[in-house]
């Protein structure tokens, strides 16, 4: 017969372990951007190259959606102003989102850390600025901005600014041409962040290819000396297939959003969803038809093989070579290289590639 002190010795043991294992697990509490939502979030953190999964078991991962609908699965953490000239004043106007946060510390607490990107960033310093110093030991703030739409939300990140409530990790990407400026501004709403900047990064939670991504891990880790980090290998290209007829958008998917013969800028449909003052300007864009205006076998015949056809050696001439790496020359300076390349840059280079980042097609929920 077991004994009843045996059984009770072995609950309590049980008790003890759980309570230790509660109190040694890291939460880490995710805010997706602007007309995305948690579980899409998880997803993008947890694929093969996100910065989740970067992490142990030690480490444990929350992923809400904000309070307010963007319609369909979009959400948000604050309702849009009624447009960017007429800024919000009601400091509670996200009242929604920060009760849902509450609730989840109240329910799931302690927190370890904060992190937050695009939307979710700017939230995560409105979020710091009225919850007491310590409530997290980390805040990490990816691609966001301060709310100067929403003048409510920003008096009260202005009433104890330099915010001193955790250890502040801000990351900028120099590729992220909207929202770099905005981001190295929402870093000086804290007392000596980490600012963190990305030479190859845009508008993103960096990935594992990203050269920021180590010193990022290792600030969650707690480790203050970043250990050297590789130089990143370009992503291939995305399929070039023809799309679905049924439009599956993926927030996350990239977009040409101005392309000419000095500007290639590569945003995600994500920012179109944010910001949608952006959509008349974006959504219209033919990146095949200006590719193809600006091709080498366009501009430049005579370098490409015909020997009676004039040409301009200084017109200017662009391709898409690999992922969103846009080569830039002129005519003089293609027929100055070996005939290999001269040959792959005339008859090689697929325009159809650029397809994969038109965003009529990529974005085709957002465009629509």
């Amino acid at each position: 017969m077991i004994s009843l002190s045996k059984v009770t010795s072995s609950i309590c043991a049980l008790l003890i372990i759980d309570t230790v294992l509660a109190q040694t697990t890291r939460k880490i509490l995710c805010l997706h951007g602007g007309g995305d939502n948690g579980n899409s979030f998880e997803n993008y953190l947890d694929s093969p190259s996100g910065l989740a999964r970067a992490f142990g078991p030690e480490y444990e991962f929350f992923y809400p959606s904000g309070g307010y609908s963007a319609g369909s699965n979009s959400r948000l953490w604050v309702p849009d102003p009624p447009s960017k000239d007429e800024p919000t004043t009601d400091p509670d106007i996200a009242a929604e989102s920060v009760e849902i946060l509450d609730q989840i510390l109240e329910d799931h607490g302690p927190f370890y850390g904060i992190l937050g990107y695009s939307q979710g960033s700017m939230f995560v310093s409105y979020y710091l600025s009225i919850k007491p110093p310590n409530t997290f030991e980390v805040a990490l703030m990816f691609a966001g901005y301060l709310p100067y739409t929403h003048l409510g939300l920003l008096g009260s990140i202005d009433a104890v600014r330099p915010i001193d409530r955790a250890e502040s990790l801000v990351w900028a990407g120099e590729n992220d041409f909207f929202f770099y400026d905005l981001t190295l501004d929402q870093a000086t709403a804290f007392l000596e962040p980490n600012l963190t900047i990305s030479p190859t990064g845009g508008h993103e939670v960096p990935s594992s290819n990203d050269p920021t991504f180590d010193t990022v891990v290792d600030f969650i880790n707690g480790i203050s000396v970043p250990t050297p980090v590789p130089v990143p290998t370009p992503a291939p290209p995305p399929s070039s297939d023809a799309p679905s007829p049924v439009c599956s958008e993926n927030p996350f998917s990239e977009i040409i959003a101005k392309l000419d013969d000095t500007t290639a800028i590569f945003i995600k449909c994500s920012l179109l969803i944010e910001k949608p003052f952006f959509i008349p300007f974006v959504c219209p864009l033919d990146p095949y038809a200006i590719a193809e205006e600006y091709s080498p076998t366009v501009v430049c015949p005579k370098t490409c093989g015909d020997p009676s056809a004039n040409e301009n050696p200084n017109a200017d001439i662009f391709g898409l070579v690999r992922g969103t790496n846009v080569q830039r020359g002129t005519c003089g300076q293609l027929a100055q290289l070996p005939d290999n390349i001269i040959n792959a840059a005339c008859n090689n280079l697929d325009l159809d590639i650029w397809n994969s980042y038109s965003p009529s097609i990529v974005c085709c929920d957002t465009c629509a």
